[in-house]
């Protein structure tokens, strides 16, 4: 007898597939509660909408019986477990479908604008299904008879919430046939009222994956098991199995593999199952609304084991492109998809084999091995390589003529925005066939053409923007203070160079580069002065001048670091102002370096006071970078108007939290060309009037006004500053004189410079995705392709930037690209490399951290042991890079190294963020030769920190670790990293020579592993998935490099 009472209670606890229904049935009826409860927050919603009938009277009393039909012949101890998960269950859904509902509303741009959208039709059917066992012992034709019933039903409720009439139908029931809308779970369509044409349609699809066993949410150790569940189920994801990618000018479609193949790729209660479902739903409903022109879909797959949505754009006036038409393909791929019986081994094979005729010939047989391996081997590996062929070096010279059909080619290709007479063949032909030597002209004389023409040609009254996407190394920013200086010997114009980047190590090198000194082409001829903050410089101002005793009359607010290209004595004063004058301090370079190095509160807002009898915290307001460089420019600029190159840097991270942080921090720059008047509206007649004086006196001395963001996709404030700095430049250079008798005497250039953004549609997706609320302005964190389309290795290209032409009126920006690679021969490596991490090998550690203590160990080797290979292959006097993203990777990296005695301490050199600003010059100065000069070690360990703004030219070998956090960011990064070979050195006989001639190698490790379950076996589809997620990184990795 007892045994009998313990097999009904394990019997009652463990799911059948009714009862897992049933829960599913409680969760979808809470989600979609949710979501109708944010809609009805937001105020598209109201009680007398007739498709709410049934909910406003459903209370969760109904969602008991139902609940409690199933449960009616059950143990009491079964029903009060069901009643606790009940409550649970009903919790999460409602909090999960407002949520998601409020997430989408927000990303759609919907926020605050209820008022403006009409609520045409919503489809949200409150359904309690019978999932009783009593149900399985009705016949056929009562199953029938009910199913007919049900879905004539059905349709004529869907005709009714569209307010569609079965007369626009040859055959309404199609719409509840497999994959067409009245399927749906829930949609909902919300026109717009000032354009009736265009509607915004969501469709949500629910599922519920219920656990085995049910618990006692009465009790804290069930919701503990529940968490504990998700982590698990999250650490057995890969770190590459969600990447954000955007693709700009490709229609993306599914293979027709993938309907054969679904049941390796998913379940029907997968978030990806769902989302082709979703996705079928809307594809065949956007059918069945002719009346919109633009419909702006979102198909969201809801699940306890995930959130997953897709959005597309479908315009009738164009054709299908873009992430709608893979909506499409998925929503087909769901409609065709059919229940097969082979087996799961057999559908692996077919998916392999299909992914391995997809690729290129080269990578084929490594690939066919490495996914033959299964997670019995515990570890699979492949190594490829691949010579690349077609491309070009920068030092490559070519001849005037066929360097001006590339510029030919542009001006052909120009659609709607012709190029300006001032870039066109003949403008450049001159400034060509001087730079001409040995035969011809690089890309990089092509490149300083143009930026040199752009600089001496743009029109007053406006702002000029240039987008140059040239490769590293091609001389972005050379040849900009070179036009500038050259700007100055031909017209005696005087200039105000802004530069802006987020490495300080390249700010500062270009602080030193405006005032160099003679060289001997003459390219230090002309005079400079260069500031540089930052807010660690200027948190360090106040300790500096108390420990050296400057005569400051008062606390300093602020600091800067200048350089000059003269003397005090040749000029008879000095070019900055002196200690006290202003609440500025200003610093020689290595001065600031020394202020940096020794404060006790480098660029923090709390410090302890330093007064002798006090020791309290103070809060001091700390004056903002912006702030601080608009003040020097300002006073050194009125100080210097002779002097023909004002210069100024800055570091961009401080604007990374928000556009509405850039904006309010980059305005602040406006006082440089005069003081707001104070006590009075900026807007009256007045004040413009004083305002525009002010304008037209800075010019009398300085009317080119040149502002560059370099590395504009090397930190996340890229785009909001170069927006917030044109909105900038317009108000305070533009606007004032608009309307007025005197036209605005500034000659404003914006250069914005990148060559992660390698494609005029990278950029353009770049800087027109900002961020709205929900990344706080930020761009979003993804990797950006685009089809190479260009059929020449230079090319140039107008384009308009909507958020450019909206805040500063700039009608386009003019892209100069540029494609080359500093190598005489090119070879691409890959290493894959997933191994089985075991998660019991230690029981006193906690999982996760168990798991990372196992691979970060076995990695490490796997490292040392590749760095080995390639030193025995690369020439003693050449040079091997090491990127990762993780300093202490490469910290135990070294120590390993040294402890094997494979490389001595000083072999080896670790940039970073944590290298000081001293090793940065020396590394940045190849005429440095003493002892940590750049060309005497052997290998560089390198983090993101160091990939931009340094050049190594004998660094032949470039090994590419792809980081596991940070992703995308970081594989955007990788395209700077592989560029850092270059620029030239001093050889063995002490000749110049240039290591762009240099022959390369490219070896992008790619590693991941899959942990055990407490068993320590490892699921093959698990195994399989992430396989393929590598596979996927790689073919990212190809389209990058």
């Amino acid at each position: 007898m007892q045994a009998d009472l313990g097999e009904a209670r394990a019997s009652v606890t463990r799911r059948s597939i009714n009862e897992s229904a049933l829960w599913g049935d409680v969760f979808e009826i809470a989600a979609k509660s949710g979501i109708l409860s944010f809609l009805k927050a937001e105020g598209v919603l109201s009680d007398k909408r007739p498709e709410l009938v049934p909910w406003t009277g459903t209370s969760f009393g109904r969602v008991i019986e139902h609940f409690s039909e199933f449960y009616r012949r059950s143990l009491q101890e079964s029903v009060d477990l069901g009643k606790s998960y009940l409550e649970h269950l009903t919790f999460i859904g409602w909090t999960t479908g407002y949520t998601v509902m409020r997430e989408w509303w927000k990303k759609s741009g919907l926020r605050g604008r209820a008022g403006k959208l009409t609520l045409v039709g919503l489809w949200s059917p409150l359904e309690f299904p019978d999932r009783s066992e009593i149900s399985k012992n009705v016949s056929a034709v009562e199953k029938a008879t009910a199913y007919a019933e049900g879905r004539d039903r059905r349709v004529r409720d869907f005709l009714s919430a569209f307010s569609l009439s079965q007369e626009e139908l040859k055959d309404p029931l199609i719409l509840a046939r497999k994959g067409m809308p009245a399927q749906a779970d829930f949609m909902i369509i919300l026109e717009e009222k000032r354009r009736p044409e265009r509607a915004h349609l969501v469709c949500v699809e629910f599922s519920l994956l219920t656990p085995a066993v049910l618990k006692d949410f009465k009790k804290e150790d069930a919701h503990l098991e529940e968490v504990r569940s998700h982590v698990y189920s999250m650490s057995r994801r890969g770190v590459f199995s969600d990447l954000s990618a955007q693709i700009a000018d490709v229609d993306i479609s599914i293979s027709e593999d993938i309907p054969r193949f679904m049941e390796a790729f998913t379940r029907s209660d997968k978030p990806l199952y769902k989302l082709m479902q979703a996705s079928s739903y809307l594809s065949n409903m956007v059918d069945i609304l002719p009346r919109y022109e633009r419909i702006n879909t979102t198909a969201i797959a809801m699940t306890n084991d995930g959130v997953e949505a897709i959005s597309g754009v479908l315009d009738r006036r164009k054709s299908s492109s873009g992430t709608f038409s893979l909506m499409q393909a998925l929503g087909k791929a769901y409609a065709t998809k059919t229940t097969a019986d082979a087996k799961f081994d057999t559908y692996l094979e077919d998916v392999y084999a299909a992914l391995v005729r997809g690729v290129p010939r080269v990578l084929r047989k490594p690939l066919e091995t490495f996914f033959s391996s299964t997670g019995a081997k515990k570890k699979s590996s492949a190594q490829i390589e691949e010579a690349v062929t077609d491309y070009l070096r920068p030092t490559q010279r070519f001849s005037v003529a066929e360097a001006l059909k590339w510029l030919k080619a542009s001006c052909v290709s120009a659609q709607g925005i012709p190029l300006q007479d001032y870039l066109h063949p003949d403008a450049l032909k001159p400034s060509l066939e001087e730079a001409s030597r040995d035969g011809g002209v690089t890309i990089r004389d092509l490149n300083s053409a143009v930026i040199e023409s752009t600089i001496n040609n743009a029109p007053a009254g406006r702002i000029t923007a240039v987008g140059l996407l040239g490769h590293p190394g091609i001389g972005k920013t050379t040849s900009t203070i070179k036009s500038l200086r050259n700007l100055n010997r031909a017209s005696g114009e005087n200039s105000l160079f802004l530069y802006f980047s987020p490495r300080t190590v390249i700010n500062e090198s270009v602080t030193q580069d405006v005032t160099k000194r003679a060289g001997p082409n003459g390219e230090g001829e002309v005079d400079a002065i260069s500031l540089n903050t930052s807010y660690r410089l200027i948190g360090a101002a106040a300790d500096y001048a108390r420990e050296k005793e400057r005569d400051t009359k008062g606390r300093p607010s602020s600091a800067v670091a200048y350089s000059c290209s003269f003397t005090s004595s040749d000029t008879g004063h000095s070019p900055v102002p002196p200690d006290g004058e202003t609440s500025c301090l200003y610093l020689t370079m290595s001065e600031a370096d020394e202020a940096m190095k020794h404060t006790k509160n480098p660029g923090g807002l709390r410090g302890y006071d330093h007064a002798a009898s006090v020791r309290s915290m103070t809060s001091d307001r700390q004056k903002s970078v912006m702030e601080t460089l608009a003040q020097a420019c300002r006073d050194v600029a009125v100080m210097n108007p002779e002097i023909p190159i004002i210069s100024g840097t800055a570091a961009i991270q401080g604007m990374r939290r928000s556009s509405r942080q850039a904006q309010a921090s980059v305005a602040k720059l406006a006082s440089i060309f005069g003081k707001a008047p104070k006590g009075c509206s900026q807007d009256t007649p007045g004040a413009r009037a004083r305002i525009r004086q002010e304008r037209i006196n800075f010019a009398k001395s300085r009317p080119v006004i040149v502002v560059m963001i370099d590395e504009l996709a090397g930190d996340g404030a890229g785009a909001p500053m170069a927006e917030a700095l044109a909105e900038c430049l317009y108000d305070a250079l533009i606007r004032p004189f608009e309307g007025a008798k005197t036209a605005s005497p500034f000659r404003v250039i914006l250069l914005l410079a990148d060559a992660s953004l390698s494609s005029p549609e990278a950029f353009n997706s770049f800087l027109s995705s900002t961020g709205g609320d929900e990344c706080e302005g930020r761009n979003p964190a993804r990797v950006l392709l685009s089809p190479k389309t260009a059929s020449v290795p230079f090319s140039i290209k107008n384009i308009g930037i909507r958020s450019l032409s909206s805040v500063a009126g700039i009608p386009f920006v003019t892209l100069v690209s540029a494609d080359a690679y500093p190598a005489s021969s090119l070879s691409l490596c890959y290493d894959l490399g997933l191994r089985v991490v075991d998660a019991r090998q230690d029981p006193t550690l906690v999982t996760h951290k168990l798991i990372k203590k196992i691979f970060s160990e076995s990695d490490i080797l796997d490292s040392v042991s590749r760095i080995q290979r390639e030193l025995s292959q690369t020439p003693e006097n050449e040079q091997i890079i090491y990127y990762a993203q993780d300093r202490k990777h490469l910290a135990e990296i070294k120590a390993e190294l040294v402890e094997r005695k494979v490389l001595g301490v000083e072999d080896i050199c670790s940039i970073t963020s944590e290298l000081s600003p001293e090793k940065k010059r020396r590394l940045t100065d190849p005429g440095y030769q003493g002892p940590g000069s750049r060309d005497s070690y052997r290998l560089f360990l390198m983090t993101s920190a160091g990939a931009r703004g340094i050049s190594l030219p004998l660094a032949t070998t470039i090994m590419v670790k792809v980081p596991r956090f940070s992703i995308e960011a970081a594989l955007m990064e990788i395209i700077q990293v592989i560029y850092r070979g270059r620029g030239g050195y001093v050889d063995s006989q002490g000749i110049f020579a240039s290591g762009d001639d240099l022959a390369r190698r490219l070896i992008f490790c790619i590693d991941d592993y899959v942990r055990t379950d407490d068993e320590g076996k490892v699921a093959e589809l698990q195994w399989a998935r992430q396989k393929i997620d590598v596979v996927t990184v790689l073919s990212i990795l190809r389209g990058l490099s």
